[in-house]
């Protein structure tokens, strides 16, 4: 209930700020220094995963929107979000999957335990990184443009109006322009197999 805390929230809850928080401690942990910092003590290592879990809970929230928080963006604003993580992520993942040298030099001078040296194995964790987030923001942000395109609720022949809009929503199915060619069912239809070619495509690139 205090008035600052609630500042304070507002602050780390919106979705410029969570966005950056999480590409800025993806990309600051996985620098050499505070890697190997975090390999070579189990206190910075847990600090390391106390970042991971705090920015990764500071990511989702504007796209859950728990209650009883209140949307800062339009609903909308979610898909370039997701899709803009998805772009970094695959920035940041082709880096350790297409490196011509190891990042880590505790990993290089590590006893290997199988057949791939050090490299190769650097190439599959940068691989596991790019599908396994793609698995996650991809799915996520074509359900997002599911909803979007979603008919509107309509009242009941018992005459029970649907409950409000909320304020400061864009309508689309409501706008003059694309309205008639949204609210038709085989655009959508076509829309969302598009965007799941694209999807699968993109999963397909990571493997």
């Amino acid at each position: 209930r205090r008035p600052a805390l609630q500042r304070f929230g507002r602050f780390l809850g919106h979705p410029v700020v969570a966005w950056l928080a999480f590409v800025v401690t993806t990309w600051a942990w996985h620098t050499p220094f505070l890697y190997e910092l975090a390999l070579s003590s189990d206190g910075w290592h847990q600090v390391e995963h106390v970042f991971f879990l705090c920015v990764g809970l500071l990511f989702w929230w504007p796209v859950v929107q728990p209650w009883p928080s209140h949307a800062v963006w339009p609903r909308w604003a979610m898909v370039p979000y997701l899709l803009l993580a998805a772009f970094q992520n695959t920035v940041f993942s082709a880096l350790f999957a297409f490196s011509s040298r190891v990042f880590y030099p505790r990993y290089a001078a590590a006893p290997r335990i199988t057949a791939a040296s050090a490299l190769e194995d650097q190439a599959a964790a940068g691989a596991l990184l790019w599908v396994a987030s793609a698995l996650i923001l991809l799915p996520t942000a074509f359900l997002l443009v599911v909803q979007l395109l979603s008919p509107q609720q309509t009242p009941s022949a018992s005459g029970t109006r649907p409950p409000p809009r909320a304020i400061g929503r864009v309508d689309l199915l409501r706008s003059r322009g694309l309205g008639p060619l949204l609210r038709s069912l085989a655009f959508r239809r076509v829309l969302q197999c598009v965007c799941y070619a694209v999807a699968a495509l993109v999963v397909l690139d990571g493997f």
